[in-house]
């Protein structure tokens, strides 16, 4: 309902300011530069075409949710879901076919992700085998860098959010922890909520 859009709207924000200061006082991609001669003409149409305040809400509102899937235009891809599931909601009963539809589609692609995690390892070592024979190993310094600053952003927001809305409503912090440890667990280390849904 609207308190969990206040909710996710309040904690996207805090992260956002989060993920602001963390990049600003730490600078994980200080000293990486691209390569003498690489091809910087995408990042220069990219700065170019910075949106202003105006155009960025325009932008939020798909012409056509089908080319916002294509393009991965995710914001778009929201918007229109959240309209398409009020309008959903509001019909009732009449709606419940394309419910169980979405559902079906929602667990395979569940299950479609959770193939392509078994093929993930691989193109992780391919991807640092490659980065490190281009860069050489002073990169893995870089990226632990950049990997341990977004940890602790993450470690400042839960402590923010997750602390502050448990003391706010009242949950019991420690047997909440100790009910949630083991899905927890699985979606950090499988870095997928997939992984750690009751099957």
């Amino acid at each position: 309902g609207l308190k969990a859009i206040i909710y996710f709207e309040v904690a996207t924000t805090i992260a956002l300011f989060i993920g602001l200061a963390m990049v600003n006082i730490f600078q994980p991609g200080a000293g990486l530069s691209a390569p003498v001669g690489a091809d910087t003409s995408q990042l220069q149409a990219l700065a170019a075409n910075q949106q202003k305040g105006w155009d960025i809400f325009l932008h939020l509102f798909p012409t056509s949710v089908i080319d916002s899937m294509a393009k991965g235009d995710i914001l778009q891809m929201v918007v229109f879901a959240t309209f398409f599931g009020i309008a959903l909601a509001a019909i009732g009963q009449k709606g419940q076919p394309v419910i169980d539809v979405l559902d079906a589609v929602a667990h395979t692609m569940f299950k479609f992700t959770g193939y392509v995690m078994l093929f993930a390892p691989i193109s992780v070592m391919a991807a640092i085998a490659a980065t490190v024979g281009a860069r050489g190993l002073p990169i893995l310094l870089t990226l632990s860098k950049l990997i341990l600053t977004m940890y602790l952003g993450l470690a400042i927001f839960v402590l923010i959010v997750f602390v502050g809305v448990a003391l706010l409503i009242r949950v019991p912090i420690v047997p909440f922890m100790r009910a949630v440890r083991e899905p927890v667990l699985i979606a950090f280390t499988t870095a997928s909520s997939e992984a750690a849904l009751p099957k």
